[in-house]
């Protein structure tokens, strides 16, 4: 039977381990109480994997913990301190932070249903503020969803689990593989499933636009048996109405979600401060501006129609000579220039191949080695 990381009872330095509260992608989180200061914690201890932790992994736990300790905002989660639980190849890193009795928003939706609009707007509020401070920062959160929002007694939300940030324009080294999809496919921007190096703080508004969806419908925006048909709505289609499953939704609101969740980040909003000013609009019965879809100008159409020819032209030499590295390359480039230019059927298909040729190279029974 594995053995948890950390038993209830246990001591983590002043800490008492009280009981388990959640796990997540890279650890477990516990309720604890330090002894010393007579208070409750909430206590991140990283996953182990056959007795050992995995380097790559404690970096990027450590780097979590350094992000947020770098933001003092009443909308991100306070960070006390770190350290570690045993000794050697074994030792597990683990973060103290501050516990919020009330749970996350995903707990709430499960246990009682979706929330009101109004309501749903001032958690959306405390979320932007926690964003707006992060990305002031240059940290790019990459995993904004209903499980990644806390909300105590108080009602006040707090932004947590900075497990996958990065660094805007440069900083500290992102710690993720380069062309890899990170965050939840459920709640990703179309940048982020494209495996786009360009991800910046307009892809949390997306995210944050997805997360609000489910806030009123208690469902994200696409639902799907397959998680990859999810990411393909993600990257072509656009939102369901919400008022099909919220009909009291006003239309300011659904304004306000269909702008920040376009798929071209040029024509989503451009920042949390200014989704921020539309969303307190809303409280206030201000008028939101509807967004505009906006063609390509026509040098872009013609540069985008030359990029095609040259990459399919690429794909085909990478075809005949059996190299997927450069295959994957050439498709990914081809489904945002379908895209674009709204050709959808060949972006399914590019889509669809880059998935097989991508599960095809991580298959150790194919033979193909990654490229060094």
């Amino acid at each position: 039977m594995k053995r948890p990381a950390v038993s209830e009872t246990d001591m983590l330095g002043p800490y008492r381990v009280l009981r388990t509260l959640g796990e997540g992608g890279m650890g477990t989180v516990y309720l604890a109480h330090d002894v010393t200061l007579e208070r409750d914690v909430a206590i991140k201890v990283l996953r182990v994997s056959n007795g050992r932790v995995h380097a790559g992994l404690a970096k990027r736990f450590l780097r979590e913990a350094k992000t947020v300790a770098k933001l003092t905002h009443p909308n991100v989660v306070t960070i006390f301190t770190i350290g570690t639980t045993g000794e050697g190849e074994s030792a597990r890193p683990y973060i103290v932070m501050q516990y919020i009795e009330g749970g996350s928003l995903a707990d709430q939706l499960h246990r009682h249903g979706p929330l009101g609009w109004r309501d749903s707007v001032r958690v959306i509020m405390d979320a932007l503020r926690g964003l707006g401070a992060a990305h002031a920062a240059k940290i790019i959160h990459r995993d904004v969803k209903p499980a990644n929002l806390m909300r105590g007694p108080d009602g006040l939300v707090k932004l947590v689990d900075f497990g996958l940030a990065r660094w805007a324009e440069g900083g500290e080294q992102d710690l993720t593989v380069a062309g890899a999809f990170v965050g939840s496919p459920s709640y990703a921007s179309p940048e982020q499933i494209a495996a786009n190096r360009t991800v910046d703080q307009r892809s949390d508004l997306y995210s944050l636009a997805a997360t609000w969806y489910a806030l009123l419908t208690r469902q994200p925006p696409f639902v799907a048996e397959d998680t990859q048909d999810v990411m393909r709505m993600h990257l072509l289609e656009v939102f369901p109405d919400v008022r099909a499953l919220a009909p009291e939704v006003p239309e300011a609101l659904v304004k306000v979600l269909r702008k920040a969740s376009v798929k071209r980040v040029e024509d989503r909003y451009q920042s949390a401060a200014e989704m921020l000013a539309d969303v307190e609009g809303l409280l206030q019965e201000r008028s939101v501006e509807r967004p505009v879809k906006r063609p390509l100008p026509a040098p872009r159409l013609v540069h985008a129609e030359k990029s095609v020819v040259a990459l399919e032209g690429q794909l085909a030499e990478a075809r005949s000579s059996h190299d997927v590295d450069a295959q994957l390359t050439a498709l990914r480039s081809l489904y945002g220039l379908y895209a674009q230019l709204e050709r959808r059927d060949e972006a399914n298909r590019a889509f669809r191949e880059a998935i097989k040729l991508h599960a095809l190279r991580n298959d150790p029974r194919s033979g193909i080695r990654r490229a060094s």
